[in-house]
């Protein structure tokens, strides 16, 4: 009957459909595709790369899952689970398009030497000579615990994204070190040099931390020299918002800055935030370097003179209302270490308050006499 034929044809499309299934499960997971992915990324990166273990998925999407991938000699990137899901029919002709790229559970140390290929063809031609894979395009990049240590230091990130072409939008980004802990989004050109325009934003920042980690993943320079500026060199624009922020063991409330980094410069400009009761609104413009240098132009308003002594060691002392202006310039290895070294003009005023215990006059004059 015909009910019975289309339950046969029914049946025949899923054995069809189960062995094709298998098929593609078998064929990517065997030793020979991770044999040829290790030689066509190999290739590619003009670095060794060893793949512990390469596997075929169906589900939720078909792809290729890689584990235990490790990159240089000696080793750069430690990627310890990567999941590559593409459409089906192009998986079949070897071919990943329209891809989504998942890295988990992995480190990455900079600064990275991988020799990237001037040209996409390159890509086309390794994947044809090695029996590989060619991968045409990425729709989504997602990054879950993944931890970039540079010079001593070290930042976890996770983030999505998506990659047309050179342009990367970067919906979240979420980055903790320290003290510091960031959420991020924004966009950026990655040629003909890496050219990005964030947000960020955060509950708790620590400006010093901040620098520092900049310092650290801004390019070598070599010892007793300044490196200048060039078009390979990063290019960052982003608008950051705090809470609450330290800078120097100072507490800050409310920071508003505008930070703009090129090669080794940076700058906050402007910059607004609360502290010691009142406002600062000025501006730090600074190089890094073997050693630190900056400038700071700064405006205070209202500062309570009772919380301002107590955190400079002498409590009790004096009140009033604190309001002054300044330029000053210091070097040292950061921000902590610089800003007892400052040196500038300025000027300051207090109104409205107390001298107590006129025998210690002296110790607040010199206090105020502080950088």
């Amino acid at each position: 009957t015909m009910r019975k034929l289309l339950i046969i044809v029914a049946a025949a499309v899923v054995v069809v459909v189960l062995v094709a299934a298998i098929g593609v499960y078998v064929f990517f997971s065997g030793d020979g595709m991770r044999r040829a992915l290790e030689q066509q990324a190999s290739s590619w990166l003009g670095q060794p790369v060893r793949i512990k273990a390469a596997r075929g998925q169906l589900f939720p999407r078909p792809g290729i899952g890689l584990s235990g991938i490790e990159v240089g000699e000696p080793v750069q990137l430690t990627l310890a689970n990567v999941d590559l899901s593409t459409d089906l029919r192009a998986l079949l002709s070897r071919r990943i398009e329209d891809a989504r790229v998942v890295i988990s559970d992995s480190t990455i140390q900079m600064p990275l030497t991988l020799a990237l290929p001037e040209e996409s063809g390159s890509t086309t031609t390794g994947a044809s000579a090695s029996g590989g894979v060619e991968v045409v395009s990425i729709g989504e990049i997602s990054l879950r615990d993944v931890r970039i240590r540079s010079r001593g230091r070290e930042v976890r990130v996770s983030a999505d994204s998506s990659l047309n072409g050179s342009h990367l939008t970067l919906r979240s980004f979420t980055a903790e070190s320290g003290g510091t802990s960031l959420q991020v989004d924004g966009e950026a050109d990655l040629e003909p040099r890496v050219d990005a325009k964030l947000r960020a934003k955060a509950n708790k920042l620590d400006l010093d931390e901040l620098l520092a980690l900049a310092d650290a993943f801004s390019p070598e320079r070599p010892t007793g020299t300044r490196q200048k500026s060039s078009p390979s060199t990063m290019k960052l624009a982003a608008q950051i918002n705090a809470g609450s922020a330290t800078a120097a063991r100072v507490q800050l409330s409310k920071l508003a800055a505008s930070m703009t980094m090129d090669g080794d410069r940076f700058a906050l400009t402007p910059m607004t935030f609360g502290l010691f009761g009142g406002t600062y609104e000025g501006a730090l413009n600074g190089r890094m370097g073997q050693s630190m240098s900056v400038t700071l132009q700064s405006r205070l308003k209202g500062l309570d003179v009772a919380q301002l002594a107590a955190f400079g060691g002498s409590p009790d002392t004096v009140t009033g209302t604190l309001s002054g202006e300044g330029t000053f310039t210091a070097n040292g290895a950061d921000m902590s270490a610089a800003l007892p070294n400052a040196n500038g003009k300025g000027s300051a005023s207090i109104v409205d308050g107390t001298i107590k215990r006129l025998d210690l006059v002296r110790t607040v004059v010199l206090f105020f006499g502080r950088p």
